[in-house]
């Protein structure tokens, strides 16, 4: 059950979007400028501004990395898995302990992670636990969606995070929730903010 990650899955998420001809060098390049402004995740950038749906990222990342793909709000989350991982380190990684699965005989960790490229977060996540990890890929709102459900809203704003990052990572919430909403489509909203900055 312990996956380990080949040649290919060891590059970045972009650069495998380029080399599959999802995106264009350019657009990874707008995404990546971005991503130095406000923080996040690139997927969830290149989907916010209109590059990828979010259905062909998560059928991409399925089908490329060969990971398994969670519905959050669909999929039960066993108390003993989230019991593994500090409120901090979940809220930190953006990462939700989903299960406990046992294979030959010993116990492996299901987490859902918006990067399933980043190597360094199954890395922390085996090290805390003690236990191989198995990552599977959940949309970044909906990670912080089910952080804030199994930790607690308490937990999420004692994490107050008022350096430039925090910022930009608290606007990125309040852009899914706006769009979420139906007030904005990210990606009209995250042009505007991109023509104000400059």
């Amino acid at each position: 059950m312990e996956k380990l990650l080949g040649s290919t899955e060891r590059k970045l998420l972009g650069e495998l979007l380029v080399e599959s001809g999802i995106v264009t060098k350019e657009q990874l390049w707008e995404a990546l400028e971005r991503q130095k402004l406000i923080g996040g995740r690139i997927g969830s950038i290149l989907v916010g501004l209109g590059y990828i749906s979010e259905s062909k990222l998560k059928e991409f990342l399925g089908r490329q990395l060969g990971i398994p793909i969670l519905d959050l709000s669909r999929v039960e989350i066993e108390r003993d898995a989230v019991k593994l991982i500090p409120a901090e380190t979940a809220h930190k990684l953006k990462v939700v302990p989903v299960r406990l699965e046992s294979d030959l005989g010993r116990r492996v960790l299901i987490i859902a992670t918006s990067d399933p490229t980043n190597l360094e977060i199954t890395d922390i996540v085996s090290f805390i636990t003690s236990l191989p990890i198995q990552i599977a890929f959940a949309p970044e709102t909906d990670i912080e969606m089910a952080i804030e459900r199994h930790y607690g809203a308490a937990m999420v704003s004692n994490v107050v995070d008022l350096t430039e990052e925090g910022i930009k990572r608290t606007m990125l919430i309040l852009i899914d929730l706006l769009e979420e909403k139906g007030i904005i489509k990210r990606g009209e909203l995250m042009k505007r903010i991109w023509e104000k900055r400059f």
